[in-house]
């Protein structure tokens, strides 16, 4: 590890990271296993805020599918295609987020998929890959809502201290209560585990030690191309090339 830091390949950096609730620690991508599991959609109301009074509008709601209910805690923002006709009149509105009382924009941006549930999706920067990067290019705030070990932090306020799953079942019935949950369905999908507890694991952002992965990946290519290095058999050179092309800087876990 000096040595790697000595010649500018370990670099300390705030970022989203893989994290083990069960073994509390940072996970490089390849101790996080890609696991399919039938789990549910959720659709929740969000209700628009009335600019004139500053609150929120009974009857005006935009409706959101998220199959982590218990991040609604850290969202700032909802996110709609710019192309989505349905919603072109409500970009640069606010909603209000539930039990938080954050009001957050209703912002555009591509990454939506008009064909996934509403195509009206939350975004919770702290706690999402995909959201992290939006959070980024809308300039939106980062809200860590769990702790080390999985619960809900201070800033989850009420829930503050409930196990991420008891706080999903709380807030699920909460939203019930309040005529905000509109619907759920099984839904396939892939849950990344920790490959030594099998907990879920969590993206979180934290302050890590990385590895930068880039120079190493160029050397290593290179030896293959120049046939130094030889493949064998010669079909797992396009998964080497993938792999080495693709690899994103090494989280030291």
């Amino acid at each position: 590890f000096a040595r790697l830091y000595g010649e500018g390949l370990a670099y300390r950096h705030e970022t989203l990271i893989n994290w083990c609730p069960g073994c509390r620690t940072s996970l490089s991508d390849l101790e996080v296993v890609a696991t399919p599991e039938t789990g549910t959609l959720w659709t929740v109301r969000y209700h628009f805020v009335d600019e004139s009074t500053g609150l929120p509008d009974p009857a005006l709601t935009i409706s959101v599918a998220t199959t982590r209910p218990e991040t609604i805690l850290g969202d700032t923002g909802v996110a709609v295609h710019p192309e989505d006709p349905r919603y072109a009149r409500m970009v640069g509105r606010r909603v209000r987020i539930p039990f938080v009382e954050r009001d957050v924009p209703v912002i555009a941006d591509a990454v939506v998929d008009v064909a996934f549930g509403t195509g009206a999706v939350k975004i919770t920067p702290a706690h999402d890959h995909d959201d992290y990067a939006t959070g980024g290019r809308h300039d939106l705030p980062f809200v860590d809502v769990l702790d080390d070990g999985g619960h809900i932090s201070a800033a989850g306020g009420v829930y503050a201290g409930l196990e991420r799953y008891a706080a999903r079942q709380r807030i699920l019935a909460d939203l019930e209560a309040r005529g905000d949950l509109v619907a759920s369905a099984p839904h396939e999908m892939v849950v990344g585990r920790c490959q030594r507890s099998h907990d879920a694991v969590e993206p979180r952002l934290k302050t890590q030690w990385f590895i930068r992965t880039k120079p190493l990946a160029e050397a290593a290519l290179a030896a293959t191309r120049e046939r130094r290095t030889l493949i064998l058999p010669e079909r797992f050179e396009k998964v080497w090339e993938h792999w080495l092309t693709e690899i994103r800087d090494w989280n030291v876990s």
